[in-house]
């Protein structure tokens, strides 16, 4: 929105820029005697011609166009930071769940890309497709849906009891392995309720979370198996960025609080 005080101020910089005879230089010149031109052809004075409903409307619509560009440009960085965080996410999960399975005296056992059933371009392809599938499902219409209701983090929490339930094979590997996939859904549904929170456009972030995920287990986990240690493992590290995320995201959230606490409101 663009306020009738914000139009004015623009004008005025306008008309004082192109008043201004100390701001000399070639394409300055040129824009007085456009803007010289343009107002004679009204038929207008100087003074009819800035303050017109029609010079009014113009600035107003240059101002909405720059402020759609601004948020434009904004979002397109946020979504690239929200995936660079979504990534790194992942990473620290695996990295912190291969570090304790090895030290515990586990051997892992890394699977080469090369030699799956399958090319790995089509798994990586394929996990991307079905990851999607799934998101539209979980964090772009039950989240949402359950948001209206609870809040993000509840929301998060059952949203992720029924993505684990949902995988009802887990059942047939024993209670701690279920227990322990159980525990690693609702972690992993709470760190994307945070990621996602406020978000507009929630289905590439989610996805792509949830492919990684996905991929990075194939590659380095032998849960699918039914190790329940393996399994039990990759729920502790969620478990600990689920923790770690909340904490960090609180702390985002009271510092804007505060920031916006300490600014007068814009009167509209």
């Amino acid at each position: 929105m663009v306020t009738p005080q914000e139009v004015d101020a623009a004008i005025q910089r306008e008309r004082s820029y192109l008043n201004d005879s100390s701001i000399t230089g070639k394409n300055n010149e040129i824009v007085r005697e456009i803007m010289k031109y343009r107002i004679e052809m009204t038929g207008l004075t100087d003074d009819e011609f800035w303050n017109s409903e029609s010079t009014r409307e113009q600035y107003e619509k240059a101002l909405l166009m720059g402020l759609v560009r601004q948020s434009g440009l904004r979002s397109s960085k946020a979504g690239i930071a929200q995936l660079g965080e979504a990534v790194l996410i992942v990473v620290a999960i695996f990295v912190a769940a291969l570090a304790w399975y090895g030290l515990s005296g586990h051997t892992i056992d890394f699977t080469n890309p090369f030699d799956l059933a399958h090319p790995i371009w089509l798994i990586v392809i394929a996990q991307f497709i079905g990851a999607a599938g799934e998101e539209i499902g979980w964090r772009c219409f039950l989240q949402p849906t359950l948001q209206t209701r609870m809040g993000v983090l509840l929301s998060s929490v059952v949203v992720g009891l029924l993505w684990g339930v949902w995988h009802v094979g887990v059942f047939t590997e024993g209670w701690l392995y279920a227990s322990s996939f159980i525990l690693f859904a609702v972690c992993l549904s709470v760190i994307l309720g945070e990621l996602l929170r406020g978000k507009r456009l929630k289905l590439p972030t989610a996805t792509t979370f949830h492919a990684l995920i996905n991929l990075a287990l194939l590659l380095w986990f032998k849960e699918e198996g039914g190790d329940a240690y393996a399994m039990a493992t990759m729920a502790i590290a969620t478990l600990i960025a689920a923790v770690c995320v909340l904490i960090v995201h609180s702390v985002r959230t009271g510092r804007g609080t505060r920031k916006s606490n300490n600014t007068f409101p814009e009167l509209r």
